[in-house]
């Protein structure tokens, strides 16, 4: 799907901009502060909700990096308030300028079609869609969707800890422990509890509920 080709109807209204180019490149800006939705034509077969139990997809998502904090990457996944959008993984940060491919996993049970007794604008069953939140307009050339393969997973996770490590950095350079003079002493020896009482209490439960 080439952003800077697709119909305009298939965006949502005041959250892309008009078509325009980046170094050469076509696309259309996902704009800040926004989540800015596409509609695109559900793959899977037709009259199901969701595709098949146990498939996963792969959205593409060629960028470039002008985001000083990672974009998020939802999806119309059939959950949540009035069956909106879900997130599923976040891309970017570096802002270095560079035209890069997000590789973002999408499991069966988080695709959906558009379906809405609730909100007729809402009520396209043939369509299914994705969102992009970014805290800068953020160029994006093209989107493709494809079958996982076993790397993606690999990927999936190493970014995941990439991301949350950086996170952890940020929050404690913003807020380091506080100086501790002197150290508690510790005079008495340490030994577990004898017995949980939460744990008794989740026992007892348990029991009472299996009889």
């Amino acid at each position: 799907l080439d952003m800077g080709t697709l119909p305009e109807a298939q965006f949502e209204k005041g959250a892309w901009s008009a078509p325009a180019e980046e170094n050469g490149t076509p696309c259309r800006k996902a704009l800040a502060g926004k989540s800015s939705s596409v509609r695109i034509k559900a793959w899977w077969k037709d009259g199901e909700l969701r595709p098949a139990k146990g498939d996963v997809f792969v959205f593409e998502v060629k960028y470039k990096d002008v985001l000083s904090k990672p974009a998020q990457f939802l999806v119309r996944g059939g959950v949540g308030w009035r069956f909106g959008f879900s997130p599923l993984h976040q891309f970017g940060g570096a802002n270095d300028g560079h035209w890069k491919t997000a590789c973002i996993p999408a499991p069966w049970d988080m695709l959906a079609r558009m379906v809405s007794s609730v909100d007729p604008a809402q009520h396209a069953p043939e369509m299914t869609a994705f969102a992009i939140a970014a805290g800068a307009d953020l160029p994006v050339a093209s989107v493709s969707v494809r079958k996982a393969v076993p790397a993606d997973e690999t990927r999936f996770y190493a970014e995941t800890r990439a991301l949350i490590a950086a996170e952890q950095a940020e929050a404690r350079a913003k807020n380091p422990p506080p100086a501790v003079k002197d150290p508690p002493a510790l005079n008495v020896p340490i030994a577990a509890f004898p017995w949980e009482p939460g744990r008794r209490r989740d026992m007892g439960m348990n029991k009472a509920m299996s009889t």
